[in-house]
């Protein structure tokens, strides 16, 4: 279940925080993250806005801690010749796939959480088959094995800048199996064609859930 909002409401402990604040080395006081995929290494550290042929650096994240840093997969920027001026896209863009993966948690003590974080995004040029791909992707045996993946571009195509949100998604019957071993990740999934722009990804929380909760979509008197 995906939420949408500008913060977490009330009834919530923070379990686990990321700010990016040391890069992968992490800033959360349980280990460093990795990168993963043929492509893991186009997720990098920054604080700046995304560059490329094709990016808008004024399409920078506006996270609560982006002076700090952020993470970013910049698929434009690996998809540019930037041995031209002014830099252009490669004759033949390619798509890719990587993942920005947490260290392992323990969640056995409190398995209902959510993941939040913040984001921005933009992509092209995903095919209709099987839609867009970039995915919070759950695993409960350490990362040998990824079996559930929730989409986050809550409707969004090709060539669209989301502006930045903060997003919400209940992990809670992924993790039910094994919740002492859990780690989640951040995967573009280029099988679908995306060779562009960027996904910017920062203030990353694991969070409990309330026993209950009322969430008002619309209303009017």
């Amino acid at each position: 279940v995906q939420h949408p909002a500008p913060q977490a409401a009330g009834q919530r402990a923070t379990l686990f925080s990321e700010d990016f604040n040391n890069g992968l080395a992490g800033n959360n006081g349980v280990g460093a993250w990795t990168v993963a995929g043929p492509n893991g290494n186009v997720w990098t550290y920054t604080h700046t806005g995304p560059n490329g042929a094709y990016s808008q650096p004024t399409e920078i994240i506006a996270s609560a801690t982006v002076a700090n840093g952020f993470m970013i997969f910049n698929s434009d920027s690996a998809n540019t010749n930037w041995g031209v001026t002014p830099p252009a896209i490669v004759a033949s863009p390619v798509p890719l796939t990587g993942s920005l993966v947490s260290p392992v948690l323990d969640l056995s003590a409190t398995p209902a959480v959510e993941v939040r974080f913040s984001q921005r995004f933009r992509f092209c040029c995903a095919t209709s088959t099987g839609g867009p791909g970039h995915f919070l992707e759950v695993s409960t045996d350490g990362g040998a094995t990824w079996p559930t993946r929730y989409s986050v571009e809550d409707g969004l195509g090709n060539n669209t800048d989301s502006g930045t949100r903060d997003l919400g998604i209940n992990i809670a019957p992924a993790i039910a199996a094994n919740p002492a071993n859990v780690r989640f990740r951040f995967t573009q999934d280029g099988t679908n064609g995306i060779t562009h722009y960027h996904w910017q990804v920062d203030d990353v929380q694991v969070n409990t859930l309330p026993d209950h909760e009322l969430i008002m979509l619309y209303g009017y008197t």
